[in-house]
């Protein structure tokens, strides 16, 4: 009769650990000496108002939900997280049978960059999002929707960008 090797599962966790596996996605890869950032609010180079507001509460929530990267104070930071809103434009997709516009698709363009006495230390280049908005008569509506479909552009702007941010080093 042969006798198996029992092995523990806690000889097993320590030795897998050792071997350098961990969990994807967990790791921050921030450049050395950076352990906290800060967040400016973006430069809004685009006509849109107000969007620079929406776009920076979306990047802080991306670094939030991301829990790879630690928000600070300008102070207690190590590094500053910036942004450029560079484009908006938007075009009709979709026309109603009077041939007016039904449906629109805007495209944002930002810029995410992390800077150090002023010096760049990483940036995500240039990112386009588009989401579609209908457009119907109300024009105080029409501006709600293409406002909603401009967050949620930036919104998957800031996710991309932070992934790339926490990964890219």
């Amino acid at each position: 009769m042969q006798k198996r090797a029992n092995i523990s599962p806690l000889i097993l966790a320590i030795f897998i650990a050792a071997c350098g596996y961990h969990l994807v996605g967990t790791e921050t890869h921030l450049p050395p000496g950076v352990n906290t950032i800060a967040v400016d609010i973006a430069q809004n180079k685009t006509e849109e108002s107000g969007l620079e507001q929406n776009f920076t509460q979306e990047l802080i929530l991306a670094i939030k939900s991301d829990g790879r990267i630690k928000i600070d104070d300008r102070k207690n930071s190590q590094a500053i997280l910036r942004s450029e809103l560079t484009s908006v434009s938007g075009q009709p997709i979709s026309y109603d049978k009077f041939g007016r516009a039904s449906l629109i698709q805007v495209t944002l363009t930002a810029r995410v960059y992390l800077v150090q006495a002023q010096k760049e230390l990483w940036s995500s280049g240039a990112i386009s999002e588009s989401e579609q908005y209908p457009e119907g008569d109300d024009f105080l509506a029409n501006d709600r929707l293409r406002n909603q479909a401009l967050v949620q552009a930036g919104r998957r702007i800031s996710r991309i960008a932070i992934e790339q941010l926490a990964s890219g080093f």
